[in-house]
């Protein structure tokens, strides 16, 4: 029978939106993120970035590299007005 304390991916510790250009590195990271009781979603865009965010919610966002500083900051302000 399995604790209620177990972490897994319905009951993930955290869950991190990952904002970026390269999938392949993004994925990698939402792997090992899920090994240890975390989940993770990847998010090309800004714009798809702020729908994934209105879907649900998201514990931390991380902005991986190729997001222009212009695109980050956008990010940041719209999507602080999706989240309760």
């Amino acid at each position: 029978m399995a604790s209620a304390n177990v972490q897994g991916p319905s009951n993930p510790l955290a869950k991190v939106l990952i904002l970026g250009n390269h999938e392949h590195i993004s994925m990698r990271m939402i792997d090992e993120f899920r090994e240890v009781g975390y989940d993770g979603k990847y998010s090309a865009t800004v714009e798809s970035a702020i729908e994934v965010v209105a879907a649900g919610h998201f514990d931390a966002l991380i902005i991986g590299g190729g997001v222009t500083d212009a695109n980050a900051s956008e990010s940041r302000e719209r999507g602080q007005g999706t989240t309760p």
